[in-house]
């Protein structure tokens, strides 16, 4: 995820086209910047189930 000041769209498509998942321009809201590392999150565990943790049937492990 490229979080960054350059916020123009030529910005986003160059953070893009350099292998970024998610460009997010500062400033931001904190709930947007969890929404981006969700959708990236969910993107990954639907690739493969064991990334980050999650088990066989995608789900995360209680950490508490």
């Amino acid at each position: 995820m490229a979080l960054t000041a350059y916020a123009q769209a030529s910005d986003r498509a160059r953070a893009l086209a350099a292998g970024f998942q998610a460009h997010v321009a500062k400033p931001c809201e904190p709930d947007q910047l969890l929404r981006v590392l969700a959708r990236s999150v969910r993107r990954l565990r639907e690739a493969d189930p064991r990334t980050l943790g999650a088990n066989a049937a995608g789900e995360s492990p209680d950490p508490f």
